[in-house]
């Protein structure tokens, strides 16, 4: 039986934009999400996570896959101890250490201080060209600039990247973004087990035909 890895994201917010009351919420959200492309996926197909590492939504998600021995992939957007800079402190730079260690592969970018946006804009492309499938999580709200939430939100729907967002601050049933042809963003639907299973098709589909993933 053929092999087929299914790629996806994972974008969010720092924790200074997640409730912390809603953390351990959070963390179960992507949990059973996971679970649940990894029961309806057909067989022969395996789940592979692109995640930065940043403080919040993406050590969540980086977790999660670990924790159900998804496959992890980081791109950083500057070389690691250059990046640890950004982090609050010694306990969150070990525990971003923790995780890259176990991440099946690394890859560091060519970002600058002098230009600290557009290297993380870049690692966000980085990972949309890589996936399939973006998870958000994400307050509903504006984004912070080129390579914010809500603006890789955008680059994804403009790809043809469906987004499943998790909302970040309020108990909220996942939602699907479906790519519209100039809608930025929407509303969404609900992501029932059948419509999941729809989505799951469509993209074991293209890559079984041998399409990119980062595309359905």
């Amino acid at each position: 039986m053929p092999h087929h890895p299914l790629t996806l994201g994972i974008t969010g917010h720092r924790p200074n934009r997640l409730a912390f009351n809603r953390l351990s919420d959070l963390a179960g959200d992507v949990g059973d999400l996971l679970d649940r492309l990894r029961d309806f996926a057909p067989p022969g197909n395996s789940l592979t996570l692109v995640s930065s590492l940043a403080e919040g939504a993406d050590r969540i998600a980086a977790s999660a896959a670990l924790a159900r021995l998804v496959a992890l992939v980081c791109p950083l957007p500057f070389p690691i101890d250059e990046y640890c800079r950004d982090f609050a402190d010694a306990a969150s730079v070990a525990e971003f250490h923790s995780l890259l260690a176990r991440a099946r592969e690394v890859v560091i970018l060519p970002g600058r201080r002098d230009g600290t946006a557009t290297a993380y804009a870049l690692a966000g492309g980085w990972m949309l060209d890589h996936v399939g499938l973006l998870i958000a999580i994400w307050d509903g709200g504006a984004s912070a600039g080129a390579g914010g939430t809500r603006d890789l939100i955008g680059q994804a729907l403009a790809r043809g990247i469906p987004v499943i967002w998790l909302h970040a601050t309020e108990e909220f049933p996942p939602r699907l973004l479906r790519p519209q042809v100039g809608v930025s963003c929407n509303e969404g639907e609900n992501l029932d087990n059948s419509t999941l299973r729809l989505l799951l098709a469509s993209w074991t589909a293209l890559t079984d035909d041998g399409g990119q993933d980062a595309a359905f």
